[in-house]
């Protein structure tokens, strides 16, 4: 009944765009089994270079991420020196220098006590 619709004559052709069409010599069943190795090895070699581009192009990114992260780094340890420094000049400044004679005699026998 419905058979003979859904049926076609024509072969269907799946083709994929991420894998390159061959040509008819290296699929050829005829060649010496040598050919064969050599496109195999061809085939291998053009692989491990792409794997060994890839490689670089990644290292070459993270080490560039890093020397940007160690920028960032150095720049934030001079900030944080200079900010230890404008402290200590701070502290240094609101300690009083002269001390009035009863207060240091007060601080002596406070001392002089916990001896």
């Amino acid at each position: 009944m419905g058979a003979t619709q859904s049926k076609s004559s024509e072969p269907v052709i799946f083709y994929n765009q991420n894998v390159p069409l061959q040509s008819s010599k290296s699929t050829s069943t005829t060649g010496s089994s040598e050919d064969v190795e050599s496109v195999v090895r061809q085939r291998v070699a053009e692989e491990l270079e792409k794997v060994h581009q890839q490689q670089q192009e990644l290292n070459q990114q993270i080490y560039g991420d890093m020397a940007k992260q160690n920028i960032d780094n150095d720049r934030s340890s001079v900030a944080l020196g200079t900010d230890i420094d404008s402290m200590i000049k701070r502290i240094q400044r609101s300690s009083p220098k002269d001390i009035p004679a009863d207060i240091a005699e007060r601080q002596e026998a406070l001392v002089l006590c916990y001896k």
